[in-house]
């Protein structure tokens, strides 16, 4: 018989699979910028880049605050 899998394991499954698209894109994004910014669309790119990064900071610390908490529940 298989053993059932807690919630908060596919949960933690989830979001761990969900941090590595976010900072796969999150490196793609710098990569784009960069090379925008390399054929001469400096200023837009800075932009463009300002926007981006904000955007990701927020959900970054969002998921690592979301898999602290679920890991301090899990230990107590």
């Amino acid at each position: 018989m298989r053993r059932p899998t807690p919630k908060y394991e596919t949960m933690l499954l989830i979001l761990g699979l969900l941090t590595k698209v976010l900072f796969i894109s999150m490196f793609c994004s710098t990569v784009l910028v960069v090379l925008a910014g390399i054929f001469g669309l400096g200023q837009e790119a800075i932009l463009v880049y300002q926007m981006i990064w904000g955007f990701f900071l927020r959900l970054c610390l969002s998921l690592m605050a979301i898999i602290a908490i679920i890991a301090m529940l899990d230990s107590l």
